[in-house]
């Protein structure tokens, strides 16, 4: 019975031995798995770091972007509106201008009309001018033959 008692003592040693060193081994696979779990969430917690400040990053530039692309769309808006307004008083100035233009060459031949009214009538002037010379000339010979025969007849 004792052989047997000691077989069962030893085996029962021997099974606590294993548990101890079962434990041991839980503890240590335990504190393994708390260490991966704790890296493992601290590499979690970067990750998402790191995204948020991606987040940030990319709606930082998307902002700048959309003000940008505002800030374009202005200018051109800008920048159409001035070549149309300019375009506008372009076509302005042509119209003016083309006005201008007629009523100076109707002035012109205006001018030249009362210009050649005017060389028509010197012309007239200087006929009628002659026409009177030749007439004074006319009248003052026959004024001259007058007297002459005048004094001829107080000199009979």
């Amino acid at each position: 019975v004792t052989a047997e008692q000691s077989k069962v003592e030893s085996m029962q040693r021997s099974l606590e031995e294993e548990r101890r060193v079962m434990n041991q081994q839980l503890t240590i696979e335990r504190d393994e798995l708390e260490r991966a779990k704790t890296a493992l969430l601290e590499e979690q917690q970067s990750v998402m770091q790191q995204c948020a400040e991606q987040r940030k990053k990319i709606a930082s530039e998307w902002a700048e972007f959309r003000a940008q692309q505002k800030l374009t769309h202005e200018h051109v808006e800008r920048s159409t509106s001035r070549a149309l307004q300019m375009d506008a008083q372009r076509e302005e100035s042509i119209i003016t201008m083309a006005k201008e233009q007629a009523e100076l060459k109707i002035k012109a031949n205006a001018l030249k009309m009362k210009e050649e009214q005017l060389a028509r009538d010197r012309e007239t002037l200087e006929q009628d001018k002659l026409e009177l010379q030749l007439e004074r000339e006319r009248v003052n010979a026959l004024a001259l033959r007058i007297k002459q025969r005048a004094e001829e007849i107080e000199r009979m």
